[in-house]
């Protein structure tokens, strides 16, 4: 992940209530999209943002987010899985299929130390 400044939990909403509109109408299979990571967690300063979207095409949604113009830089796009800068700050979209959506939602949202009990 892009390493930038943490910006505080409000703010972090009001960035992320600008990304979904866009990631919805560049997706429209997506049957879901959440939050995860240090949002999800209510931390109160945020590093990333983390979207978990569930779709039965996670290649073809990540293709569309790339070509959304959502994402200011890419750093990583591959199969289910896209992260850049949006307004100067890391964000990551992970896309699963139905089956694999609770875990991959699970393991976003962390944190690491928790995960490993």
């Amino acid at each position: 992940m892009i390493s930038v400044r943490p910006i505080p939990l409000g703010r972090a909403w009001d960035l992320i209530d600008s990304c979904l509109p866009v990631i919805t109408r560049a997706c429209p299979n997506l049957e879901t999209l959440d939050v995860a990571g240090d949002l999800r967690r209510v931390e109160p300063l945020v590093t990333s943002l983390v979207l978990v979207g569930r779709t039965e095409d996670p290649a073809a949604a990540s293709r569309a987010i790339a070509q959304s113009g959502l994402l200011s830089s890419t750093a990583t796009r591959a199969d289910g899985r896209i992260a850049g800068t949006h307004r100067g700050i890391s964000i990551e979209v992970l896309l699963a299929r139905p089956q694999d959506y609770g875990s991959i939602l699970c393991r976003a949202t962390g944190s690491d130390g928790h995960l490993l009990e």
